[in-house]
């Protein structure tokens, strides 16, 4: 396997095997939430793999008296050492420690979850192999159980209060990622147990927000596929600004672009004593990154600057200016070229385009504003 290929393991239980409440069905993959979560990572530029180890009626570390293999200590560090290379363990178990036959509570399956945490953590991979992160998700509180598992179930809803409150409390106490299924679903509308079609809908979309963040903060991220190129855009606008070009030019350099820009704060890098040059490196604060920017042209003699910034996995820019003495007066002419660097920048990518297609008369107005400030 590549490894810009991340591999997820999700282990869990019927929840997640995609049982339809109420029968013995199953749910196809493309419907169950790990198979959305597939998708929505893909949507987003991330090519993973989920694997899927859910056993009807697995518990978090107990045994069920009545079926065997229903332990989810049992087996867990050989089947990680099977699957690696992992990126990521999913773990969402513990609804079927409160069925009927147990006394638990919910301290007693967090201290279950916590176990297999560190189960995770300790087994044993082949050397240089990482070890893969953990995100532990607490199940949907548990309703009223109907249907033919009402007293499989009977008294769980009493057992497991607070289960995600205990959940979250162990993953703080031993550094393990947690997210709380109940904080955007219920159990089912069915059974009071499971998860109904929907639900899995539900709970895919909010799991691939989580997981593409835990994914991306390790950099496993997909290359461009080969025939799918990503969003690029080039707008340009012009305008004209009543003052001659030798007292525009400078405006235009980073430093001296404060001066006019609202919210522009450039962070110099390079020179040490900051100047508007070619060559000159800073940063600047994105709403989607920090943007490192090099100045590839200050030609004052031919009216010509020119920027590229990049924003890791999301989008390269490139900015040209070109100034014109026209009399008086000083024509500006701006082109803005972006270009998508993974299929979740797409948009964004045109929704900027949108925005550069109508600058113009807001730089025009910002810097006619500061030339008049100074008497010009």
């Amino acid at each position: 396997m590549s490894a810009s290929r991340p591999q997820v393991l999700v282990y869990s239980d019927s929840l997640t095997w995609g049982i339809v409440p109420g029968t013995r069905e199953r749910l196809p993959f493309t419907e169950r939430w790990p198979g959305l979560l597939e998708q929505g990572l893909r949507d987003r530029g991330l090519d993973a793999r989920i694997l899927e180890d859910c056993l009807n009626g697995r518990r978090t570390v107990f045994e069920d008296p009545y079926l065997p293999g229903r332990n989810g200590l049992q087996g867990l560090a050989q089947k990680i050492e099977m699957h690696s290379p992992l990126a990521l363990v999913v773990l969402m178990l513990g609804t079927n420690d409160f069925q009927s036959m147990h006394s638990y509570t919910a301290w007693h399956a967090a201290q279950g979850i916590a176990t297999l945490v560190r189960t995770i953590r300790e087994a044993p991979i082949e050397p240089g192999m990482p070890r893969p992160g953990v995100l532990v998700v607490a199940p949907p509180p548990i309703g009223e159980p109907r249907g033919a598992i009402a007293e499989k179930f009977r008294g769980a809803a009493e057992k497991s209060a607070g289960l995600a409150a205990a959940y979250r409390a162990v993953c703080a106490a031993i550094d393990c990622a947690f997210f709380d299924a109940g904080s955007v679903t219920p159990s089912s509308r069915v059974d009071g147990v499971h998860l109904d079609r929907d639900q899995h809908a539900t709970l895919g979309r909010a799991l691939t927000e989580v997981v593409a963040s835990m994914l991306g903060e390790s950099g496993i991220r997909r290359e461009t596929q080969r025939g799918v190129p990503r969003a690029h855009t080039e707008e340009q606008f012009t305008f004209v600004v009543e003052e001659v070009l030798e007292r525009v030019f400078p405006l235009f350099g980073a430093m001296r672009e404060r001066d006019w820009a609202p919210g522009w704060n450039p962070r110099p890098i390079w020179p040490q004593q900051p100047s508007d040059r070619d060559g000159m490196v800073f940063q600047i604060d994105h709403p989607l990154g920090t943007a490192t920017w090099v100045n590839t042209e200050f030609n004052s003699r031919d009216g010509r600057v020119s920027y590229a910034y990049l924003i890791p996995e999301v989008m390269v820019t490139r900015i040209r200016i070109q100034l014109e003495a026209r009399g008086e007066n000083t024509r500006v002419e701006v082109v803005y070229q972006r270009t998508a660097l993974e299929g979740r920048a797409d948009e964004k990518v045109r929704e900027l385009a949108r925005e550069d297609r109508c600058a113009g008369d807001d730089w025009a107005r910002q810097i006619r504003g500061l030339l008049a400030a100074r008497g010009s």
